[in-house]
């Protein structure tokens, strides 16, 4: 008997392209490249063109008795496509982590073996308690990043 390896992820993908919901995605919505330079841009360079049917009328005809058994069911893989494509568009994860970078704050609280451990002498002392210190301040210095590299016995907390 042969055993599958593939993941769930690969047959939903492979199920939605087979059924071809990349038209129903494509009447409804921006795709992932436009979407990127919306976000990108920061402003709506493109606009949603207005279909005249309602999405549920539209994935009627997708229906499928063995796959997607009603209207619903074609609708959220639509949804899983186009989160899939806008998910791995390269400008919108460069868009994602520079956000990230920009609006990001670290909070770092020492478990109880830590604070045991790191007391005012020990060189990592400055790191022991941090409060929505952002990301972008801190975390490219040598120091914060050669001790991020071992393991202590603290807690990170990014928000």
């Amino acid at each position: 008997a042969v055993v599958s390896t593939q993941s769930g992820h690969y047959d939903r993908d492979k199920m939605c392209k087979e059924k071809n919901l990349g038209t129903l995605v494509e009447r409804f919505g921006l795709t992932a490249q436009q979407f990127a330079e919306n976000l990108s841009d920061q402003y709506n360079r493109h606009s949603v063109e207005q279909f005249t049917l309602m999405p549920e009328e539209t994935a009627a005809e997708f229906v499928d008795k063995r796959r997607f058994s009603d209207e619903a069911k074609v609708l959220a893989g639509a949804r899983y496509m186009i989160a899939c494509q806008i998910s791995a568009e390269p400008s919108v994860r460069a868009c994602v982590r520079q956000a990230f970078y920009e609006r990001a704050l670290l909070s770092i609280y020492p478990t109880p073996q830590g604070i045991r451990e790191i007391d005012d002498l020990h060189p990592y002392a400055k790191f022991k308690f941090l409060k929505d210190k952002p990301v972008k301040v801190g975390v490219n210095s040598a120091s914060f990043c050669f001790w991020c590299s071992f393991k202590f016995p603290v807690q990170f907390r990014y928000f």
